[in-house]
């Protein structure tokens, strides 16, 4: 090649380096991406990240971008490798995260059309496939148009509420040598069209008036906030009330005296309590999900009007659609205009609201068993909140190292603290902690998972090994999944995929890091615990794991649970009826003290 003529996949290496800031390209390397594959790889700039499998390259992408903010590039090979690819993708899109999905795909003249099934080799229709899990997905037709789909194709992951994207590029247009490509067409971003994204008067007047009248406000703090956190914290100085966080924004507001937790089927009952005697609810990029609101939406807030701001307007037209006033805007510029309005807000809340919800904290549930000689990840939790500091960061898997941690740890500001919240997919945990781990300059990265998520993306501990990451693995061990054999045990009475007696049976963990050259420690007794925290967190750079030995039947509380009426009917109760239920005499103190304020 000449000095003006540059090969396509060289041309897309370089934009993601240049424009996207890419330090790192998750992939597994495969001959429907070879173009690809060398380009990534020649790239002074960028170091490529070889995983496992497809599935965990996708989630280390996530990882990648849930630490730094910045568009994450995953890149994948054709047929199996993108359609392993997916999880990732799905978790990507609910959760709204801007991550690049760049696939190879069979030469143009192999393309299928039509019904056929297939006709390159491992030819599979990924655009297709992922158009619903994605802002936008376009297979690249025309070679001399790659700078301008790259660029257009970022500015729709990051434009409003971000998301993935995915570029499919056949194999003879990767090595497509590009003549001049400095002449190429360019992408020009286009104005934003204020009539959908501005923040109407009109309705920032609405919500204005709904805090100045309101007796008893509560403000629900969701992932959507993460680009505003230090205006949101200015605005929260000004006018101080109840703050319930949604599940990926536990690590937004963490030292805050308002602060309730989370809300939700496992959240915390102070938060509950409070929405429950709540007359105004406000969101602000708040995700109004199943998990956070109940399984009867009709249950939710009943004394309340509820507001939200968010900045996609598909939030407000679900099916079971419970918002009075929706409000189309960006977070950051709802609460710019918020702060402008001064001290005044909340000149109508009752004097004794906030001490209220501060009274709700004393009925905290306490998970911890009387039986101290067997771990339990609640007594993990207390003694980790000691240990963290600023710029660590704590990624999670599901299941009980999912809800225990989210609901029960508190970390300060300055720790991070994520999982794959919307889709929950398990096996998040690992590669989502490698992906974080690569992009950290320092600080360290801390991964809570469980028997049963580890097994599903096991083979990236070697990944963990091969890169040397500051990575410490905490393992529940619990005899498969305790969530599952819970909800079986209660509504059948018989376990089935749940446990060794139901044949899933997870690998002996020290075995198999010992067998890979990675420092491993396990323990069974709560006594154990301050040595093997301290093991695990002192100096040594490398990854370490450490399994504890849970009760195999820890109870998950508190959470909201079905219960049944006098003929036996199953029916999901309000957010307020955690279980274990609040005695009588619980809650008339509540009724007694809430009594107090209202006018």
């Amino acid at each position: 090649m000449t000095s003006n003529e540059k090969r396509l996949a060289d041309l897309v290496a370089d934009f993601c380096a240049s424009k996207l800031d890419a330090s790192h390209v998750f992939t597994v390397t495969g001959g429907g991406a070879m173009y690809l594959n060398d380009a990534f790889g020649k790239h002074p700039d960028i170091e490529v990240v070889p995983m496992h499998h497809e599935q965990s390259a996708s989630m280390a992408a996530e990882g990648y971008y849930r630490e730094t903010g910045k568009v994450a590039v995953c890149q994948v090979t054709t047929g199996p490798g993108g359609a392993n690819a997916i999880t990732g993708c799905a978790g990507a899109w609910v959760d709204s995260e801007a991550i690049i999905f760049i696939s190879g795909q069979v030469e143009t003249i192999s393309l299928i059309s039509g019904n056929n099934r297939q006709t390159g080799v491992q030819e599979l229709d990924i655009i297709g496939m992922v158009k619903s899990i994605t802002k936008e997905a376009i297979r690249l037709t025309d070679p001399h148009m790659i700078s301008y789909e790259l660029a257009r194709l970022v500015d729709v992951a990051t434009s409003g509420r971000p998301g993935p994207v995915w570029l499919d590029i056949p194999l003879d247009l990767q090595n497509f040598v590009v003549t001049n490509p400095d002449m190429l067409p360019k992408y020009l971003k286009p104005k934003e069209d204020v009539r959908t994204t501005k923040l109407r008067a009109a309705k920032f007047r609405k919500i204005m008036d709904l805090l100045k009248r309101s007796k008893r406000p509560c403000l629900l703090v969701g992932n959507g906030c993460r680009t505003s956190a230090p205006t949101l914290r200015r605005f929260l100085e000004i006018n101080e009330m109840p703050i319930i966080t949604g599940w990926n924004a536990r690590d937004l507001i963490t030292e805050d005296p308002n602060l309730l937790g989370s809300a939700g089927l496992f959240g915390n009952r102070a938060a509950n309590l409070a929405i429950h005697k709540a007359d105004l609810v406000l969101g602000l990029g708040y995700r109004f999900s199943v998990p956070q609101v109940g399984y009867d939406p009709s249950c939710y807030a009943p004394n309340a009007i509820i507001a939200a701001v968010d900045i996609d307007p598909d939030e407000f037209h679900k099916v079971q659609s419970f918002i009075d006033v929706p409000v189309l805007s960006s977070v950051a510029d709802f609460l710019e205009s918020a702060c402008a309005e001064g001290g005044e807000l909340l000149s109508g809340m009752s004097a004794g609201w906030l001490d209220f919800c501060h009274y709700l904290t004393d009925f905290k549930f306490d998970p911890r068993p009387q039986d101290k000689e067997k771990c339990n990840s609640f007594d993990f939790n207390g003694l980790l909140e000691g240990s963290l500091e600023e710029g660590d960061t704590v990624v999670t898997d599901m299941g009980t190292s999912f809800t225990c941690t989210h609901q029960d740890l508190t970390v300060k500001q300055g720790v991070k603290m994520f999982t794959s919240s919307g889709v929950a997919a398990m096996g998040f945990g690992l590669p989502g902690a490698i992906g974080s781990s690569l992009a950290k300059t320092d600080g360290r990265t801390l991964l809570i998972t469980g028997d049963g998520g580890l097994m599903f993306n096991l083979q990236e501990l070697q990944t963990a090994l091969t890169l040397d990451l500051n990575l410490k693995i905490v393992v529940y061990e619990n005899d498969g999944y305790l969530t599952m054999k819970h909800m079986q045990n209660a509504r059948f009475q018989h376990l089935v995929g749940s446990e060794v007696g139901s044949k899933v049976q997870c690998a002996d963990f020290i075995k198999v890091a010992t067998a890979l050259g990675i420092g491993a420690k396990e323990i069974y007794k709560p006594s154990e615990m301050p040595d093997a925290v301290h093991w695990l967190l002192d100096d040594f750079q490398g990854p370490r794991l450490l399994v504890i030995h849970l009760d195999p039947w820890q109870p998950l509380l508190p959470r909201v649970q079905t219960r049944s009426d006098s003929s036996g009917r199953l029916y999901p109760p309000s957010l307020d009826q955690m279980f274990p239920h609040l005695s009588a005499e619980e809650e008339e103190y509540i009724e007694q003290r809430f009594g107090l304020i209202q006018d």
